[in-house]
């Protein structure tokens, strides 16, 4: 695993220099590991997990999971924004481990509530 290239990618993030959109493949965490390198947009999603995985010195087990959040209950994937993806990051960079359930609990925890 590759700790410094991980909290680069947050650290980009959030600079919010990009776009980012958890449910595109080109404006995904993955997608954003192609731009950051390669400074343009591509649609072959199986090139983009494979550079990740290079990139991030994670098997693709690891990187699909960072890609899809298949932990997550259907639907809920729609909920990963910027912040909750910065976490995930920043949580996998110290831990080895992809926890989006976390990184969401995380983040709506952080937030104010208003009444």
């Amino acid at each position: 695993m590759n700790k410094c290239n991980i909290l680069r990618v947050a650290k980009v993030l959030e600079k919010k220099d990009y776009p980012f959109d958890f449910i595109s493949w080109p404006f995904c965490i993955t997608g954003l590991v192609w731009r950051i390198n390669h400074g343009s947009l591509n649609l072959d999603s199986k090139e983009i997990c494979d550079f990740a995985a290079q990139f991030f010195e994670l098997d693709c087990r690891v990187i699909t999971e960072l890609s899809v959040a298949s932990q997550l209950p259907a639907g809920m994937a729609m909920a990963i924004d910027r912040q909750v993806a910065i976490e995930c990051l920043k949580h996998l960079a110290n831990t080895g481990e992809v926890d989006w359930r976390r990184a969401l609990e995380v983040v709506i925890n952080e937030k104010p509530c208003y009444r």
